[in-house]
């Protein structure tokens, strides 16, 4: 399968999920104490994101993926347009999920009670090389926000900006989120 510039949709994904975790790595002191982080991946996928956190990390662990249709075993089936895992995590993982998702904000909100730091992407509407909304629309997307519509809406859920990255020649936005008060 390729997108719409005739690259595999793999090499997207994986340079999607290299640079969230290359963003995590560079802004997460904490991460390099001697406990064992907990990481979610909310829509995982393939679990591609368990290996890149494992071979930078060089140590034990926990993760655990969600997904709406799971690939795997380990994977927990969970509609998060509904609903939120039930236990806490250090980091988590959203890469890829929130352009479904019929109400951001309130799964911002319900984040934080999850998690002090997320990592969230998004194809933001007014990126160096923008998808129409009927393109959009077309993917199944559910919201066409700009790239400071979703900021404001992140922040206003309680979530500051600790780090931020742009892939996909532009065009997709990876933010580090640390929840306010939590």
């Amino acid at each position: 399968m390729r997108n719409e510039n005739g690259c595999p949709l793999q090499d997207k994904w994986q340079e999607r999920s290299e640079s969230a975790v290359e963003l995590w790595f560079e802004n997460s002191e904490w991460l390099f104490d001697s406990r064992s982080p907990s990481v979610g991946d909310l829509g995982c996928g393939n679990e591609r994101l368990r290996d890149l956190v494992a071979s930078p990390l060089g140590r034990s662990f926990t993760y655990q993926g969600y997904d709406l249709h799971p690939q795997s075993r380990e994977v927990i089936k969970l509609d998060l347009r509904q609903d939120l895992p039930d236990r806490e995590f250090d980091v988590v993982f959203a890469l890829g999920l929130l352009e479904y998702l019929p109400d951001v904000e309130d799964f911002l909100t319900g984040l934080r009670r999850i998690c002090p730091f997320a990592i969230l992407s998004y194809v933001f509407l007014d990126s160096a090389e923008p998808l129409s909304e009927p393109e959009r629309e077309e993917r199944g997307w559910r919201n066409h926000y700009t790239r400071r519509k979703l900021e404001a809406l992140c922040e206003r859920a309680g979530w500051v900006a600790e780090g931020f990255v742009q892939v996909e020649r532009g065009r997709t936005g990876i933010w580090l989120w640390r929840s306010v008060g939590r």
